[in-house]
């Protein structure tokens, strides 16, 4: 739940009220699950996306000093999905978006019929 509330508070904080904010998940075949956060915000530069993956990092360019912060939530969503055996990649294009998907792998996935509706385990 932390992971994906830091994720959706970027994608909001960095996207203008006339932007859009995609938030999806897939389990694959091998059982693998994927969840991602998309928007059409400021984006980061490409050869910026490991430095915001740096703890107390934040891109020094004018839109993103509009916006305050410690530069701990995507060190913390790194750190959260390698925690579960996961991996965190980014995909941005600046001005154009950001794509944020967290990969797990299928042990972190309930095995089918293990979840009834109202069970809040997962």
């Amino acid at each position: 739940l932390q992971l994906l509330s830091n994720l959706i508070t970027n994608a909001v904080k960095f996207t203008r009220p006339s932007g859009k904010i995609t938030i999806g998940a897939a389990i694959d075949d091998r059982r693998s699950v994927s969840l991602y956060v998309a928007d059409t915000g400021i984006g980061i530069p490409r050869d910026q996306i490991e430095k915001v993956l740096e703890p107390f990092t934040q891109l020094d360019t004018r839109l993103h000093r509009e916006h305050h912060g410690a530069g701990l939530g995507l060190p913390l969503c790194r750190a959260i999905a390698q925690a579960h055996g996961g991996q965190l990649s980014i995909e941005s294009e600046f001005g154009e978006g950001t794509r944020v998907t967290v990969s797990l792998p299928p042990w972190r996935a309930l095995p089918p019929g293990d979840h009834t509706p109202g069970d809040q385990t997962a």
